[in-house]
């Protein structure tokens, strides 16, 4: 959408008209956490009329990324009455929306471009063959997808996949599906190899090592736990993290032995558990690096609230980070070694600017909230457009 200060493009979307004004909360980042928030303010934006009944409450994030913030979450589930450029399947675990399945849609919607959110346990899969014992026979093999129990007649000519850490079998398997169509194939952000290469942080740290990429020291727990032999390797603090896991969660830091010791016997042994070389100079603070193909789009510095974990939704600040060739490298090199398009990089710091940067985590699916609040980038278009290129190119 549009509005005074806006320095988007009218909405290409041929249902866009008969626009009326709201007023929209202007979210400015702060960089000095130690500066107390202004009072709110906010600014006139020009919206469709259309979109009156679905109880916006919009905002305008650096004053110039809207974000329409729809409460009735079935302004997330429109269809163009007319042909779209082409069609986007979100594939996430669960439509709530989030906000970045919400900015997706809504900048995806000015450029006349269909987005539908799929929810990944909603498909079924069928592939059968009209096969016989004369080998001198061609084979058919035909492909069928179902969602909410019908088959799908329109396919899509994108995918993206939004399932995180959390994936399943089912839904790496979903993926596969559209990377085996012969006919149709889509474009998919972010292919099965490296969604599943990113869900596992011990090959994740294998991948990059084999690059030579810096990463903290790593060791993958067996049990019963040798603490021994995590004595050879490592010094306290260490951190202990799950394999598969993102905003934080699942991850600690350990002091001593003693912690050590009561936590291996309280971690189920069926869980994989990877511990970390603590970088005490990053202690709380990291980079945040988001890629998309081989650009680097930016980087954000995020700082615990307290404690170590910087994670935006384990409530952490953030702020703009001023990129540099040698975090730009690593960044790419790193989404790179685990095959993927669109990637969050999170780094480690050194002692200082001429220390060594550490790749700690590659996320596949990465939020981009607290990356649009503090840098003005907007990510939702960056993605779109590197959809429609490799779509029509």
């Amino acid at each position: 959408m549009i509005s005074s200060i806006h320095s988007e493009p009218q909405s290409s979307n041929p249902e866009d008209k008969d626009l009326i004004t709201l007023q929209a909360t202007v979210v400015t980042h702060h960089q000095n956490k130690n500066t107390p928030l202004l009072p709110a303010t906010s600014l006139p934006i020009l919206v469709p009329s259309s979109y009156i009944p679905y109880k916006l409450s919009p905002t305008l994030i650096q004053g110039k990324i809207t974000c329409h913030h729809a409460q009735d979450v079935s302004f997330y589930k429109r269809e163009f009455h007319h042909t779209p450029l082409f069609t986007v399947w979100i594939i996430c675990r669960e439509i709530k929306p989030l906000y970045s399945q919400k900015r997706f849609f809504e900048h995806a919607w000015q450029r006349n471009i269909q987005v539908r959110l799929m929810e990944m346990n909603k498909f079924e899969c069928l592939v059968a063959t009209n096969s016989c014992s004369n080998s001198d026979r061609e084979v058919d093999t035909a492909s069928s997808l179902l969602y909410d129990g019908e088959i799908c007649k329109e396919w899509p000519q994108v995918i993206i996949p939004r399932m995180g850490s959390k994936i399943t079998y089912f839904g790496l398997a979903l993926i596969r599906f559209f990377e085996g169509l012969k006919e149709n194939k889509p474009f998919i952000l972010n292919e099965s190899k490296g969604i599943e290469i990113a869900k596992d942080k011990f090959i994740t740290m294998q991948k990059l090592a084999s690059q030579h990429i810096s990463i903290p020291k790593t060791m993958l727990l067996i049990h019963p736990l040798n603490i021994e032999q995590v004595h050879q390797h490592f010094e306290y603090p260490l951190v202990l993290k799950k394999v598969s896991g993102s905003q934080g969660k699942g991850v600690m830091l350990i002091h001593d032995r003693s912690q050590l010791v009561d936590l291996a016997e309280m971690v189920d042994p069926n869980s994989q558990m990877l511990l970390q070389e603590f970088i005490k100079s990053s202690k709380g603070v990291d980079i945040r690096v988001l890629v998309l193909g081989e650009k680097v789009l930016g980087a954000i510095k995020r700082i615990a609230k307290e404690g170590f974990k910087a994670n935006f939704h384990q409530g952490g600040n953030v702020e703009p980070f001023a990129l540099t060739p040698c975090i730009e490298n690593l960044a790419v090199s790193a989404v790179k070694a685990c095959g993927l398009l669109f990637a969050g990089v999170d780094i480690l710091m050194g002692e200082s600017s001429n220390d060594s940067y550490r790749v700690c985590e590659v996320n596949s699916s990465p939020g981009f909230e607290g990356f649009e609040l503090a840098t003005g980038i907007d990510v939702a278009r960056e993605v779109m457009s590197f959809c429609e290129t490799n779509v029509f190119h």
